[in-house]
């Protein structure tokens, strides 16, 4: 079994992946969604059906993503986050090299 994790599942694009994937795979994965606000996350996890788990998912701390990313066989990445400073391209490398650093996943997808 398969464990992928979304991170900004809790967003509306976030949330129609959460659903596609437990369709698509016909529940034989381990989703794991993700989200800053820990109440959007719990609920999130307890309105899908199957194997579903919540976990905080802080993008501004590089150990809090270290710590929640083991073990993943797949991160979807699915932000749509904009300020002054940051815009999501700027945001999705940002991941992407933590990710890649800590050598934990191999695949990084991200939809905006």
């Amino acid at each position: 079994m398969k464990t992928v994790m979304v991170f900004g599942a809790s967003g509306v694009l976030g949330q129609l992946v959460c659903t596609e994937l437990l369709r698509i795979f016909e529940n034989e994965i381990k989703l794991i969604v993700t989200d800053y606000k820990m109440d959007w996350g719990e609920q999130l996890a307890n309105s899908l059906d199957g194997n579903v788990e919540f976990r905080y998912l802080n993008r501004k701390d590089d150990e809090n993503i270290s710590k929640a990313i083991q073990n993943m066989d797949i991160v979807i990445v699915v932000l749509k986050y904009k300020t002054r400073t940051n815009t999501n391209q700027k945001i999705t490398s940002y991941i992407a090299r933590v990710f890649l650093r800590l050598n934990i996943v191999t695949r990084i997808f991200h939809f905006v």
